[in-house]
């Protein structure tokens, strides 16, 4: 039996973990430089009868001494495999635990990037001119893309409803009634509006008119302003992350054309391979890819304070050098900015899911406080390089 040891956050897993663990084994195994190691193991008295098939047809020509010592020299290797087992262990684990781990990694990325949100539009009652009102439209969202950038076909099914004057289309979550802020990645609008993931879809309210007059909101008239936003908020993360930005700007036009449309398009292979290009660690320049601080946000909900809810919060916390073998948890970084909270989630840590009154959420999953931060920036982080860390009250009646 192989054992492999995976250095994943407590409580967090991955769904089909062993698959990968599995495929992988089997396409090492079947690999021609371990067609030796699979002869040894598969012949059950412990020796290769092709190197002794070898050693026949030498005999021919051969050095009878050199023979008798070849074949001697082969047989004491023969008697080494019936033991094998233990080498084939740590062989296998040495060689390919990386491997399998980076595989396990780009899964987990890979399904984080193709999670989706079920969303039921709506036209504003108020808003419709024609006799009859539309039928909703029910769709299926990316969370890492933007609603200015997955909502066109939303825009086309309403808007021979709506008012001939418009002032924009923008949307509002129907059970909190808060406007939904464009610039915010879909998935973390979600987590805020939706902190227990009912079964049933995600209400929004889709309105022409009276666009909200708000700093926070902002209007968005065309993609470009999306563009914009976004190449702005990943220089933002990669100087707080990084103290730089050479690794973005030094991309070619082309490299970061396929960015943006890895975010228009919500595919994880697009911006892999520019990310790779990024960090890439042949480059030279490597003091400027060394992770400084963490790049996260914090956005509360439910507190009871305007000025606060919604808004993200952001404070430098540096990163643990590495020679002194210390990592922070999501608790140790949460801790000393929002203390009073912490000990609300603390307090509750033995209560049933549906008693609690504080949610902690990262893409939508409940993380334990114990998780390494590295860890969940380098696998949680949205487009934008920016880990997102939704806490919401829920009011109890």
């Amino acid at each position: 039996m192989i054992t492999f040891v995976f250095f994943l956050p407590k409580n967090l897993r991955v769904k089909n973990c062993f698959f990968f663990v599995e495929n992988n084994l089997k396409s090492n195994l079947n690999n021609n430089n371990n067609n030796t190691l699979l002869n040894n193991c598969n012949n059950p008295n412990g020796t290769n009868p092709n190197k002794f098939k070898t050693v026949k047809k030498k005999k021919k020509k051969g050095n009878k001494k050199f023979i008798k010592k070849k074949k001697k020299m082969n047989r004491s290797n023969g008697d080494h495999t019936k033991n094998y087992s233990f080498d084939l262990n740590f062989a296998l684990f040495s060689s390919n635990a990386t491997n399998v781990q980076t595989k396990l990694d780009m899964d987990f990325r890979d399904r984080i990037w193709n999670g989706k949100v079920a969303v039921l539009f709506s036209l504003a009652e108020h808003e419709v001119v024609s006799k009859k009102s539309p039928a909703p439209v029910l769709s299926l969202l990316p969370r890492m893309s933007y609603l200015p950038l997955v909502t066109d076909h939303i825009r086309n099914h309403f808007i021979p409803h709506a008012p001939a004057l418009q002032d924009g289309m923008w949307f509002e979550c129907e059970t909190t009634h808060h406007v939904l802020k464009w610039h915010v990645p879909i998935g973390v609008l979600y987590d805020i509006c939706v902190p227990l993931h009912y079964s049933t879809p995600w209400h929004i309210i889709v309105h022409f008119q009276s666009y909200p007059d708000r700093p926070d909101v902002g209007r968005c008239d065309h993609i470009d302003v999306v563009k914009r936003t976004y190449f702005n908020a990943l220089k933002q993360a990669l100087l707080l992350g990084y103290n730089s930005v050479n690794m973005l700007v030094n991309l070619k036009k082309e490299d970061q054309d396929q960015l943006w449309s890895s975010v228009v398009q919500a595919r994880y292979d697009l911006y892999f391979s520019i990310q790779n290009l990024m960090f890439d660690p042949t480059k030279e320049d490597q003091s400027s890819k060394k992770l400084l601080k963490y790049p996260f946000r914090i956005i509360l909900q439910g507190f009871d304070r305007d000025s606060l809810d919604g808004v993200p919060i952001q404070r430098p916390v540096e990163v643990p050098s590495e020679k002194d073998g210390r990592y922070k948890t999501l608790e140790q970084v949460l801790k000393p900015i929002l203390p009073g909270i912490l000990e609300i989630v603390e307090s509750e840590k033995t209560v049933a899911l549906a008693e609690k009154s504080v949610f902690i959420k990262i893409q939508g999953l409940n993380v334990p406080l114990g998780s390494q931060m590295s860890w969940l920036v380098k696998h949680m982080c949205h487009p934008d390089y920016f880990l997102y860390v939704v806490i919401v009250k829920i009011s109890k009646k």
